[in-house]
């Protein structure tokens, strides 16, 4: 014998749930504060990211200026390499002279003083390029011989220019001078010139000390 039981009661039925007007406003009132506290946050972190790359663009920005500045003062003490070639040229210029006028205190110490007149004028009308390594003063009559040195041969001329506004010098005529450049040397390989000059005509070959 067979019983049926029917289970499908009315309580299991599934049912549709409507959606009152309540619900549907609360709903929709959770998503539009949803979306505004994203759109607040999102709003707020731009904002916390803007405000820090404005920080790093200020510190960049004076960090440029600062290096800029010190270029600048790196540039300002760099030193002229002209002026310092210049400033060699002086100082060995005034080395020479230095030299030179000592040599004339000692001749004048020892009984010289009439030979000092015209070795301070060949000391003060010197140039610079030019230098004497030796010279030979007679009196009675007066004869001059100089020997030097020099890197600029035109200076040369110079020199003796100059001497002849020198009082002791005046109305003196260089009668010899010679120029020469030592062994093999070429003006390419920019050795110096060694000069001769005497104030008569005398043999100088053998004259070489002083």
């Amino acid at each position: 014998m067979r019983q049926v039981v029917n289970l499908y009661t009315e309580a299991l039925r599934p049912r549709q749930q409507r959606l009152t007007a309540r619900t549907a406003l609360i709903t929709m009132v959770g998503a539009v504060v949803l979306l505004a506290g994203g759109s607040v946050w999102l709003h707020w972190e731009r904002a916390a990211q803007q405000t820090e790359l404005d920080a790093l663009s200020r510190q960049v920005s004076a960090a440029e200026q600062r290096v800029a500045r010190l270029e600048k003062a790196v540039e300002a003490n760099r030193p002229d390499p002209s002026l310092k070639e210049a400033a060699s040229r002086l100082a060995s210029q005034i080395d020479r002279r230095q030299r030179l006028l000592e040599r004339i205190d000692a001749m004048v110490g020892t009984g010289g003083s009439q030979f000092s007149p015209y070795m301070e004028a060949m000391a003060r009308r010197m140039p610079d390029a030019v230098w004497l390594t030796g010279f030979r003063i007679a009196l009675d009559p007066v004869r001059i011989t100089m020997k030097g040195a020099t890197q600029q041969p035109g200076k040369v001329p110079v020199y003796l220019d100059r001497l002849r506004h020198e009082p002791v010098f005046s109305g003196r005529t260089f009668e010899r001078f010679l120029m020469q450049r030592p062994g093999e040397t070429t003006e390419r390989e920019a050795g110096p010139v060694h000069f001769r000059i005497a104030s008569s005509r005398e043999q100088t070959e053998d004259d070489d000390d002083g």
